[in-house]
């Protein structure tokens, strides 16, 4: 699930991608992206995004990809999607690190649809949807991403924030703090 985005959802299998208005019950289904990969290649979608572009009053999708013929040799790809053309383009010209999925990783929050990535160290990846630029922020210095945690981004008092918690399948997921970082300034 993506969203809610001025009371809309967008459901995705990382594939097929359905608009859904709840309140209506209407759907769209939005077309699959149109794009290739050279033959020998293989692409993993690794973020998606859903969002409004005040500017160009259209909503968007946006599809992260990375595209590899070796896997430790990755391309990352931009594609999006405008819903007010119906028509999926590239986007070209900016660099984007790898971006990892975990639950609860993918949010929008404002305008800018926000994902963890990795460069030297893990960020949050954000794309803002009016100008069409990545951009990132840094995560809490006290943050260890291989504590055995689980990650995830979520809003608390309409705030930015980033929650570890104990990975539930672990045999003592009570006996481990929660860490909860609420970014009462946003960047």
């Amino acid at each position: 699930l993506m969203g809610p985005c001025d009371g809309l959802i967008a459901i995705t299998d990382s594939f097929a991608t359905i608009l859904f208005n709840p309140t209506t019950r209407h759907y769209r289904s939005i077309p699959a992206c149109p794009f290739g990969i050279p033959k020998r290649y293989r692409r993993s979608s690794s973020g998606i995004g859903f969002g409004y572009d005040s500017i160009q009053n259209d909503y968007k999708f946006i599809r992260i990809s990375e595209v590899y013929e070796d896997y430790m040799d990755k391309d990352m790809k931009v594609d999006i999607f405008d819903l007010s053309t119906d028509y999926w383009r590239e986007l070209n010209g900016q660099q984007v690190p790898l971006v990892f999925w975990t639950s609860c990783s993918e949010i929008l929050y404002n305008n800018p649809c926000h994902w963890f990535a990795s460069t030297d160290d893990t960020i949050i990846l954000c794309f803002e949807m009016n100008t069409e630029e990545f951009y990132h922020l840094e995560l809490p210095e006290s943050c260890h991403w291989y504590d055995g945690k689980s990650d995830g981004l979520i809003i608390v008092n309409n705030c930015l924030s980033y929650i570890r918690y104990p990975d539930p399948l672990s045999d003592r997921p009570a006996e481990v703090l929660i860490d909860i970082w609420i970014m009462n300034e946003y960047g």
